[in-house]
């Protein structure tokens, strides 16, 4: 499942009981080019937030890939329910 999170730097409590297994998900994903090297597509803006601690600045094509399984379900219903707040707010 791939999830746009748009918004996700205005939530950022919800990344605070991540499972280890989606933050190695969130690992994985390649870095944004345009934030990190200044390249990629002109339009192209990745996810810039923070789980903790560590900030990451991650590509929007690959960031939220994660696996549903029991485990990550509960996460995946809260950081939609964020984003669906964030975005009527706005």
């Amino acid at each position: 499942m791939i999830v746009s999170a748009k918004n996700c730097a205005k939530y950022p409590k919800v990344f605070l009981g991540l499972p280890q297994k989606m933050i190695a998900q969130i690992d994985k994903a390649q870095p944004c080019k345009n934030m990190m090297e200044g390249g990629c597509m002109d339009k192209c803006i990745g996810y810039d937030f923070h789980i903790g601690e560590t900030q990451y600045q991650k590509c929007r094509f690959g960031c939220f890939q994660f696996d549903v399984d029991a485990e990550s379900i509960p996460f995946l219903l809260e950081l939609l329910e964020s984003e669906l707040n964030e975005r009527r707010a706005a």
